[in-house]
């Protein structure tokens, strides 16, 4: 991971190329001929590659490594979640569609270019789960969101007027993303409310965002350097390093104390030409030497 920020410093597509890669490999990992390797694999993925993704704003390739790597580490789990999660999607789809109806009938249409719904990934709710000693997904109300798009950041708090105005929103449940983004850049307006659709006073999640909050959430950083979307007062190089900074915090913030144990104390050095030496930590000038070429070593003093 450490040689992953000295060669993203270079062109951060390394980086989404890196993180593409490894998706790759999880998509075909249940044909590894060593399952413990392919254990590794996965629990790297989950652990380090995940949480950065999920720093960077890269949610799409978030969820991917999560949900191939949750099905490798816990195929058991993987297999009941899936279950359950199709058949309570089936259950609630009258309940989905009598929202998303009620919606679109109380918001004039200039308001809104698109009202749907997204569902809760596997992991995410095995997580949940875990948090909150569920032992199926039917104990929880916030498997599905409604999402509602919209042209402009002040049509985004006239939709939450009227949905407040229509319904009863949930104590504690606001937040506020376009006013505090997230750390990684997210925007958007989250509330849930009561009385929406449905018989037993069902309690929803509705999210409403512009449709470039909403482009930002699926491709976070990609968005910003593919587009320099950083700002006019900002130089490429500035933007960069804001992502590098965020890169390294997030792989600090994922190095558990048993993650540490692991990782072998490495330290790395740039040679004039711009390679990568990676030493042992407490290792000096004629170590470097010697990583280089022998006889540079042997000349060293």
């Amino acid at each position: 991971m450490q040689k992953m920020l000295l060669v993203v410093s270079e062109d951060i597509r390394t980086l989404l190329v890196k993180m593409a890669e490894r998706i790759h490999n999880l998509r075909t990992i249940q044909y590894h001929n060593d399952p413990e390797k392919a254990h590794h694999i996965a629990e790297e993925s989950l652990f380090i590659y995940a949480p950065i993704a999920a720093r960077l704003g890269l949610y799409a390739f978030k969820d991917a490594l999560e949900t191939l790597s949750f099905r490798t580490l816990d195929f058991d789990a993987y297999l009941k979640i899936t279950g359950e999660l199709a058949h309570y999607t089936a259950e609630q789809e009258e309940f989905l569609t009598q929202s998303i109806q009620k919606l679109k009938a109380l918001l004039p249409s200039e308001y809104h270019d698109k009202i749907s719904y997204r569902i809760k990934k596997p992991y995410s709710i095995y997580r949940k789960m875990q948090e909150r000693y569920s032992e199926s997904i039917f104990e929880m109300y916030d498997i599905f969101a409604i999402r509602i798009l919209t042209r402009d950041i002040t049509d985004c708090y006239a939709i939450l007027g009227n949905i407040h105005g229509a319904f009863s929103p949930v104590p504690g449940r606001f937040k506020d993303f376009i006013a505090v983004p997230k750390l990684n850049g997210y925007k958007s307006l989250h509330t849930t409310v009561l009385g929406l659709a449905g018989k037993n006073n069902q309690p929803v999640e509705i999210q409403i965002r512009t449709q470039e909050m909403d482009y930002h959430a699926e491709h976070g950083v990609a968005a910003h350097v593919l587009y320099k979307q950083f700002g006019d007062d900002m130089t490429t190089k500035q933007a960069l390093q804001e992502v590098l900074s965020t890169l390294a915090d997030g792989l600090l913030e994922t190095q558990s104390s048993t993650l540490r144990e692991k990782i072998r104390p490495t330290i790395f050095v740039l040679t004039p030409q711009g390679d990568i030496r990676e030493l042992p930590q407490g290792a000096g000038p004629v170590d470097f030497a010697y990583s280089v070429h022998s006889d540079v070593g042997y000349h060293t003093i």
